[in-house]
C-alpha cells in the first residue's frame, strides 16, 4: 500500500473546527515553507488546538491539543530545515506516547519550480511544480506514493480557522497564493 502521510482523525476534526490569517505572515524562509506545507504559523490557535514554536533551528512547531479541560498536550512536532534557497527538509515527529497513529518522517521539498500551492481540502494541498522525496520514514520510503513525490501533500494541517468551509477555503487559498508569490520573489528566485 503506498505511503500517504495522514494525521489522526481526532486531529483533523480538531483542526477543521479551528482563524486563518488573511496574510501569510511569513518572516523567514522556513516560516514560509512551514505555512505552504503545513498551513500553520507559530501561535495559531483556536479552541483546543494550538501551534507553539519550540525551536528556531530547525524551525519546529509543536502541534498541541487540549483534552477535557487539561493543559494542551503535544501530538507531534513539525520542523523545517533549509538546505538551500529552494530546498528544505520537512520533518514530522509524533510526540512520545502519542496514542493515535501519526505520520512520521523527513521529506525533502525541492521548490525550485513551484508555481502554486492549491488548497484541495482539509488535510491536502497540491504544491504545483514541487518535487518531494522521502528522506527518512520508518519502513515507508520504499513505498513512497508517486503522487506525493509530485507535490500532492496530505498532511496540511491548516487552516486554523473558524467559519464555513467555503469562507475558510477562500481565505486560506489567498494566504497560500501570497506566500508563494513572496517566496518566489524574495527567497527562491528563478
Amino acid at each position: 500500500m503506498p505511503y500517504k502521510p495522514r494525521i489522526a482523525m481526532m486531529a483533523a476534526v480538531a483542526m477543521f473546527a479551528t482563524a486563518c490569517p488573511a496574510e501569510s505572515n511569513a518572516q523567514t524562509p522556513e516560516e514560509a515553507v512551514m505555512f505552504m506545507v503545513f498551513g500553520v504559523h507559530d501561535k495559531d490557535a483556536l479552541d483546543a488546538v494550538v501551534f507553539e514554536k519550540s525551536s528556531d533551528n530547525p524551525l519546529t512547531l509543536q502541534f498541541k491539543v487540549a483534552h477535557g479541560g487539561l493543559a494542551p498536550r503535544s501530538l507531534m512536532a513539525l520542523s523545517v530545515a533549509k538546505e538551500g534557497d529552494c530546498r528544505y527538509v520537512v520533518g514530522i515527529t509524533p510526540a512520545e506516547g502519542a496514542q493515535n497513529p501519526m505520520p512520521n518522517g523527513k521529506f525533502r521539498f525541492d521548490l525550485s519550480n513551484l508555481t502554486k500551492v492549491t488548497f484541495v481540502s482539509g488535510g491536502e494541498v497540491k504544491l504545483e511544480g514541487a518535487s518531494v522525496q522521502c528522506v527518512e520514514s520508518p519502513g515507508q520510503c520504499a513505498s513512497f506514493d508517486p503522487s506525493t513525490a509530485a507535490g500532492q501533500w496530505q498532511t496540511h494541517l491548516g487552516p486554523v480557522a473558524a467559519g464555513t468551509f467555503k469562507e475558510v477555503k477562500g481565505d486560506h487559498q489567498q494566504a497560500l497564493d501570497k506566500a508563494v508569490e513572496e517566496f518566489k520573489a524574495n527567497i527562491c528566485k528563478p
